[in-house]
């Protein structure tokens, strides 16, 4: 972006200049054509249907009732965008059938030019960029406006799903399970989870916890 002097976009329309910028002036200096302007697949693709209906999920209300957005007008509208990006050679051209790890691949790699990911995965991934673009980092876009002027940023699941326990498990066990559940969501656990082991994984200056070089190659709080 400051290669090339661009503003952070707030419309689909910015957006889009900005990606095909990426794919036409060779952001990375190479001489080569072989910039993937957007690291899209279908899972990452959603945020544009949020944008153009300005609501996320697969319903909205309107008119005091609930209509699933895939039957708006604004569905097509996002569609056509879609469409029109991957015609201009924005995403890569098998994007539909790309796992999600392949889409950091390519980011990792140094040729991609943006891509949706969540802030701790961006944070993993931005310092593996590094490696290769030692002054890269990510400029998140922290929300996108659409033609009604409704501002939309994508938020992630507010949960990964339940944890079961079988009616069989022994009473005894059953008890330290919750234990480990109760540490888990504890202050304690969650910064061991988030942060790693301080000392190794981060150090604390003025009461902020600062990641180490080890914390990346732990992956220290990527989600998995």
């Amino acid at each position: 972006m400051d290669k090339l002097g661009l503003q952070t976009p707030r419309t689909m329309d910015q957006f889009f200049d900005v990606l095909k910028v990426f794919k036409e002036k060779d952001p990375n200096g190479n001489g080569q054509a072989d910039e993937i302007p957007y690291a899209a697949n279908s899972d990452t693709m959603g945020f544009v249907y949020g944008v153009f209906n300005g609501v996320q999920g697969a319903w909205k209300l309107k008119d005091d009732k609930l209509v699933p957005t895939i039957m708006e007008d604004a569905s097509r509208d996002a569609l056509l965008w879609i469409k029109k990006a991957y015609d201009a050679g924005l995403f890569p051209k098998d994007f539909a059938i790309l796992k999600y790890s392949q889409t950091v691949d390519l980011i990792r790699g140094g040729t991609s030019g943006g891509t949706s990911q969540s802030m701790n995965h961006a944070w993993v991934t931005g310092s593996k960029i590094r490696e290769v673009v030692p002054t890269a980092d990510y400029m998140p876009i922290t929300y996108l406006q659409n033609a009604g002027g409704e501002k939309y940023t994508p938020s992630g699941s507010p949960y990964y799903g339940v944890y079961l326990i079988p009616k069989k498990v022994p009473e005894a066990k059953v008890k330290k399970i919750l234990e480990f559940f109760d540490y888990a969501y504890g202050k304690e656990g969650n910064e061991l989870a988030t942060y790693g082991i301080e000392g190794v994984d981060y150090t604390v200056e003025n009461g902020r916890k600062i990641p180490t070089p080890q914390a990346a190659k732990d992956q220290v709080g990527d989600g998995n």
